[in-house]
């Protein structure tokens, strides 16, 4: 449901880079301040009747503080990738939002890819990604593992590609993480 009393959303950030790069590829830290005021969170509310409702509303800030890591391998056998971990430190003023998740928290992720050329016009790419369980306004969303595999093909002599890949991604929930999702499989293709 919309919700016409949403105000925008503003966001102050500062973040420095630092990069080394070598023979093998690059390793880049990136530390970095965060400040959001009205932030938006989707929150659900239950009448008196049990009708639910779930919109966006505003919080009142949330300040967040933290850093991601990233190693890119260029190409070794072939092979060419990136990982990357990032972590931050957050804490909620929630306002007029009654939160049921603490006020902060600690939050990370990580995500890795790699490719490789199998012809002049043909290539396969690996992805996968990790979110542990989080803390929202209003509750836990379950850890989550998505994957992705597929190939990408460069047509009309390089000026158009079309790709297919395949996606494992367990369900995602609000409830508690001792209960565990099942599997979806999607098959996407896409021509650009």
């Amino acid at each position: 449901m919309g919700n016409p009393e949403l105000e925008p959303q503003y966001t102050h950030q500062a973040r420095l880079e630092g990069r080394w790069s070598g023979d093998v590829g690059t390793l880049s830290v990136t530390p970095f301040l965060r400040y959001t005021t009205n932030e938006w969170a989707d929150i659900r509310r239950v009448d008196a009747e049990g009708v639910a409702t779930e919109t966006y509303e505003n919080l009142a800030s949330t300040r967040q503080m933290g850093a991601s890591l990233t190693a890119s391998v260029r190409d070794v056998a072939g092979i060419q990738g990136r990982v990357r971990v990032s972590g931050r430190q957050e804490v909620r003023d929630g306002g007029p939002v009654e939160l049921e998740a603490e006020s902060g928290s600690f939050r990370w992720s990580v995500r890795g890819n790699a490719s490789s050329e199998i012809t002049s016009d043909l290539a396969a790419q690996a992805r996968v990604s990790y979110r542990p369980t989080r803390q929202i306004a209003q509750g836990i969303v379950s850890s989550r593992v998505m994957t992705q595999v597929g190939v990408r093909q460069q047509i009309m002599d390089g000026r158009g590609a079309r790709s297919t890949f395949w996606c494992a991604i367990p369900s995602t929930s609000t409830t508690p993480p001792s209960r565990v999702g099942t599997r979806r499989m999607f098959r996407s293709e896409a021509a650009t």
